[in-house]
């Protein structure tokens, strides 16, 4: 591989994965860049060539460190918004400096703040802020200034590795307070910021009124989403089948999408120049074309919103028609490396994006496997089978289009898995068809039809009948592909040494011609993968300990249990008790899951059928295949009614009611006492949460659900033995519960506080009370999920996030 830029690129991203992950001081940097230049040039004057590449090497690992320094620990002025946040609803100004980004049903707005407004005054406010709207209605686009009313929070994550890290992601376009409102009531649209025209705002708008006037959905959604890059009009349910069939990246505009209208734009004018002879004879029609096609491509990622994925993409074009200009198309890995370097140099943040990392790994495989499987797969027995030109040719296609295929989905297969947890097993033959109908077709057709819709109405309307007719074929397909049975599946997260074997082991299979030692090399990766396998899957079988994660479950609660000896057992699995468009067991339970390597569940357990403990159980239900499921037996109201008979049938008849006369179990070696509900209670809602102890030797937990003072004075009357080494802090810590006679009665060590609603949950009073009884407090919502190890005799603590384990306790004795 001929690429000089390569190991350049290598050291800068090696740099910046460097200044990311250590705090290195600014001035130290600055300093050590200044001796490194001053070594290197004289260096380069008495060509001392080793010499020189390594320094040369190390100031880019140290340019790399300066350049994310700033985005790593950013100085914000005075004015930022960051320093007013309140508990209470401010008027805010700003200014859209992008395009909004539709979704189903909210709409997201992204700002550069200008003014905060009060009653008697206004004042200068500063930074990016995104404001969710639900089910917007405002017409609104780049360059809009609007007045606002809304609380500002900052970004949080959920406190469970494996999560989604939201606010990593928004600071890294520089966004550090958000707002959400329910409706567009709050929202007022000023006066447009300077005096320019927005242009391409208008053309925006006028393209997308065509297609909502003149296209029936689903067919219109798609439309507007790969030649807008607007994904409103697409519901949740044909998202979700282009997700399984493995196509969800024709829905988000990137380097395909601008490649193909790169392409066409070349061909097309290429054709027109061709038409004159004289031009011909004048100038290079190939070089023209390729510096004019630059234009189209600049129109194309400016009317589909000018988001950091299309702004890359662009530049990754231009990369590749600079070089057609300059006779250097075929250099590619170099242009990728100088695409790679010129977006680094600028955002070096975005070696952390998603999209970036799948964008330039997948073009790095299209580059580097396609001849590797060329060569292990010669195309000359078959081709001299074929009798016409035509079949040839056909033939060529093909072999390349499943070559390229094949590669970008090999090549981003750890990528996925680590990102998305989801694996979909037809999307080598659906991209293979999809992609040429949707893509090559659909995008440049659709161009066609936005330009004439500009110009000419009249003509736009059959090609609009006909695009629709071509979408409306592709989601046929893809609901077909979608529904097929075993059509995708999930996957643990792997780990990064996982991910290095993988590749390790695909460098050596596409080069296992060579000679013997590669052959055995590629023979010992796949051992060493499947030992690692076997590892992960069997390790939790040959241990005897106990261990309890209290997990951040937004508003609710999640507590795994993982018994001695490999059984493990998920009671409820967190939610919200308001409208919130997230689905918490995919998005935060799930991932944790999936990071520890559990792909089953021996037993879920659902305290009481409350939203804020049963909005996550369905989606686990469905992916984590329980073996049995317990419940109080209270009917939960609709909608939750429906998420409840799910959980209920998933499971295949091995549901069972639990109660206070529920006889003790015991789970390899631990013992489960259940305390409450009492039989035929007449209670209903959180007294009626079931709660249970287990127990392990010397040590034991108490796990309250949202069981209230009246509940709880019940318990106490049983007389049973209700001392706990750790209790779950009864209904997130309110008022209601938590009286001072049950902490009497369970003589707690340590109390976990669960959910966290704001300024309500848990109470100041009830963490007070705690501490004032001598017992240690940990709050999930401040300390991200904690987790408790045990071998009945000694306790151990590990907050998660930090990922630090202490001995809190070494001799307890709670039996009765």
């Amino acid at each position: 591989m001929n690429a000089p830029l390569f190991p350049l690129l290598v050291f800068y991203i090696l740099g910046i994965i460097f200044g990311y992950y250590f705090l290195i001081p600014f001035h130290f940097l600055i300093a050590f860049l200044a001796i490194l230049f001053a070594i290197l040039l004289p260096a380069l004057l008495f060509r001392w060539r080793t010499v020189s590449h390594l320094l040369i090497f190390c100031c880019l690992i140290a340019l790399g460190a300066f350049r994310m320094h700033p985005y790593r620990y950013p100085d914000l002025p005075a004015e930022h918004i960051r320093n007013f946040i309140s508990e209470d609803k401010q008027v805010l100004e700003g200014i859209l400096y992008r395009s909004p980004e539709y979704s189903w049903n909210r709409t997201r707005f992204y700002l550069d703040l200008t003014a905060i407004h009060e009653r008697e005054r206004s004042f200068p406010a500063t930074g990016r802020f995104l404001l969710t709207v639900k089910d917007c209605s405002v017409k609104l686009d780049s360059g809009d200034c609007i007045r606002f009313l809304s609380r500002v929070t900052i970004p949080s994550n959920f406190g469970n590795p494996g999560c989604f890290d939201y606010a990593g992601h928004l600071a890294r376009e520089g966004i550090y307070a958000t707002g959400f409102l329910p409706d567009v009531r709050y929202v007022a649209k000023m006066a447009r910021a300077g005096s320019h025209p927005d242009f391409i705002g208008k053309i925006r708008e006028t393209i997308r009124e065509t297609f909502l006037n003149t296209m029936e959905t689903p067919s219109r959604g798609v439309a507007l989403a790969m030649i807008l890059g607007d994904r409103g009009e697409i519901t949740p349910s044909l998202q979700e089948d282009f997700v399984i069939a493995g196509v969800a990246h024709l829905l988000a505009i990137s380097g395909l999408h601008v490649g193909i209208v790169a392409a066409f734009a070349y061909l097309l004018i290429r054709w027109c120049l061709k038409r004159s002879y004289r031009l011909t004879l004048l100038i290079s029609i190939h070089t023209w074309a390729s510096f004019l096609a630059i234009f189209p491509v600049l129109f194309y990622a400016l009317l589909s919103g000018w988001n950091l994925p299309t702004q890359r993409a662009f530049i990754m074009v231009v990369a590749y028609l600079t070089a057609m200009i300059l006779g250097r198309e075929r250099d590619l890995m170099n242009t990728l490396c100088l695409a790679a370097l010129i977006i680094l140099l600028f955002s070096p943040v975005s070696l952390l994006d998603i999209s970036f990392q799948l964008s330039f790994v997948s073009v790095f495989f299209l580059i580097y496997l396609i001849p590797k499987i060329a060569l292990l797969l010669p195309e000359e027995k078959p081709i001299a089978q074929l009798r016409y030109q035509w079949e040839i040719k056909v033939f060529r296609w093909l072999r390349g289009a499943l070559f390229a295929t094949v590669a970008a989905t090999l090549g981003t297969l750890p990528l996925v898995a680590l990102y998305f947890n989801r694996i979909s097993i037809v999307s080598v033959v659906s991209n293979l068809i999809l992609i040429p109908l949707l893509g090559f077709i659909t995008v440049p057709l659709g161009l066609i039809i936005a330009f004439f819709s500009l110009v000419f109405p009249t003509i736009a309307s059959p090609l609009l009948a006909c695009d629709e007719q071509i979408i409306d074929s592709a989601i046929i397909l893809i609901r077909f592909f979608a529904h097929l049975p075993l059509s995708d599946f999930r996957v643990f997260t792997p780990t990064l040494l996982e991910i290095c074997l993988f590749y390790a082991g695909l460098f050596l299979l596409v080069n296992v011609k060579k000679n013997r030692t590669v052959r055995y090399s590629f023979a010992f990766i796949v051992l060493f993968i499947i030992a690692d396998f076997l590892f992960s899957s069997y390790q939790g079988r040959f241990t005897s300990h106990l261990q309890v994660t209290f997990l951040d479950g937004g508003q609710g609660e999640a507590v795994l249990v993982e018994f001695p000896y490999g059984r493990k057992m998920l009671i409820d699995a967190g939610g919200f008790h308001s409208d919130v468009d997230i689905d918490i067991g995919e998005r935060v339970i799930a991932p944790f899951l999936w990071k520890k390597k559990i792909t089953k569940l021996d037993y879920v357990v659902l305290t009481h059928p409350h939203p804020d403990h049963l909005n996550g159980l369905p989606f686990i239900a469905r992916n984590f295949k329980p073996g049995v499921f317990w419940w109080n037996g209270d009917e939960a109201a609709p909608p939750l009614a429906e998420k409840l008979h799910q959980i209920i049938g998933s499971v295949k008849g091995n549901s069972r009611v639990v109660n206070r006369t529920t006889p003790s179990l015991a789970v390899n070696g631990v013992q489960i006492d259940f305390l409450n509900p009492p039989p035929q209670s007449s209670w209903v809602g959180n007294n009626n949460s079931l709660a249970f102890r287990i127990v392990l030797g010397e040590v034991s937990f108490f796990l309250t659900g949202d069981i209230q003072k009246e509940a709880e004075a019940d318990i106490i009357r049983t007389g049973k033995n209700l001392r706990s080494t750790v209790i779950k802090v009864p209904h997130h810590g309110s008022l209601s519960s938590s009286s001072e006679e049950f902490i009497r009665a369970v003589k707690p060590k340590v109390a976990v506080f669960t959910g966290k609603l704001g300024r309500f949950l848990p109470h100041s009073h009830i963490i007070q009370r705690y501490k004032e009884m001598g017992v240690a407090v940990n709050r999930v919502d401040q300390q991200g999920a904690v987790s408790f190890v045990t071998d009945g005799k000694m306790l151990w603590v590990k907050k998660l996030q930090s990922g630090i384990m202490t001995s809190v306790i070494q001799t307890l004795d709670h039996r009765p």
